[in-house]
């Protein structure tokens, strides 16, 4: 009975900004109790639908989500950044214009990094979502300006700003359709690896993480641009003091050992050296990593001696049920949403 007479009431007509105002401050704050959160989605989910049918109401959307956000306890705030996702289930390519803004609300958000994972999971969503029925060409546009903005913040981001822009960013990247990525590729590749060396860079974890996503998805599309990631990927092994780094760079050249080895045959010699060294390394996460890496390498050379090549068979059959990141990727390794949102 509660449900129908809430629908009903969140069916009638909105006639001023005020009114639209106070009905989705009202169902953003029942995401403070556990037990009412998800009645706030469908509340939230309906008054999308129904009243937000003009730019000026979906500016004042995004404006409430801003301004709300300031006062919520931190479950509340976590909660609240799912909203995104929501809204590109219901406006799908129509959202498309307001893109730069959502993004610049998620910049102020990952300022905390209690919320990382939260606002970069929503994004994923969204990003899932909002390029499920586009135009082809449009998708590659707006690819393109989703994947510049976030590089932009992360080349002048404080330390937290550029972690939680690069989870956004790899979120972004395994929601995409892979015909776009394929299509903004070239760029794409150039403006990560001229970031890893940016002297500025503090999120060096996340652009490799970005990175091995990009493989995942694309695969053997990568190879004329995986050579140029070599130097990168020895100097974070052998220099990089955060762990997370070098264990991700080892991750990373496992990747390429397995969908990619003719990319690094000219270099497998000094990558085998620097894995060898990381053996040795005082963090179990990273010794584990340059065993496996180094175990695939040679996996490749026991396949064919002469060229170090593995059949694409048998580096996909590898590479089933392994997960070197965690999150959401494109189809063929893992779903492209979590279960419980994947539409058909």
């Amino acid at each position: 009975m509660h449900k129908k007479t809430s629908t009903s009431r969140l069916r009638t007509s909105v006639e001023t900004t005020k009114q639209f105002r106070q009905l989705i401050v009202n169902s953003l704050g029942k995401m403070k109790d556990a037990h009412t959160a998800q009645v706030a989605f469908e509340e939230l989910k309906e008054l999308m639908r129904i009243h937000v049918n003009n730019t000026e109401r979906m500016n004042t959307l995004l404006s409430i989500f801003a301004e709300q956000n300031e006062h919520m306890g931190l479950i509340q705030r976590k909660e609240g950044m799912k909203l995104f996702g929501v809204m590109g289930e219901v406006f799908e390519s129509s959202l498309f214009p307001f893109i730069p803004k959502i993004i610049a609300i998620c910049q102020k958000r990952v300022e905390d990094p209690q919320l990382h994972t939260s606002v970069s999971d929503s994004l994923g969503i969204m990003t899932h979502h909002i390029f499920k029925q586009a135009d082809p060409s449009e998708k590659i546009k707006q690819l393109s300006v989703i994947v510049e903005q976030f590089l932009d913040i992360m080349r002048q981001g404080s330390k937290n700003v550029q972690i939680g822009s690069g989870m956004c960013l790899t979120r972004v990247i395994q929601n995409s359709p892979i015909e776009t990525l394929t299509a903004v590729l070239e760029p794409l590749t150039n403006s990560l690896l001229e970031l890893t060396q940016n002297s500025s860079l503090k999120c060096n974890t996340q652009v490799l993480e970005t990175l091995i996503s990009l493989v995942l998805a694309v695969e053997y599309e990568f190879e004329p641009y995986a050579h140029n990631f070599v130097p990168v990927l020895i100097d974070a092994m052998q220099n990089i003091k955060e762990w997370t780094t070098r264990k991700m760079a080892i991750d990373v050249v496992y990747t390429f050992a397995a969908f990619l080895p003719n990319a690094i045959a000219a270099d497998v010699e000094s990558i085998v050296t620097v894995l060898k060294e990381r053996k040795a390394d005082k963090v179990k996460h990273v010794r584990e990593a340059a065993h496996e890496a180094l175990a695939k390498i040679n996996e490749g050379r026991s396949t064919d001696p002469a060229s170090n090549v593995i059949s694409v068979e048998e580096s996909k059959q590898s590479m089933e049920g392994k997960s070197i990141f965690k999150g959401p990727a494109n189809p063929n390794f893992f779903k492209a949403v979590p279960k419980s949102n994947t539409l058909n």
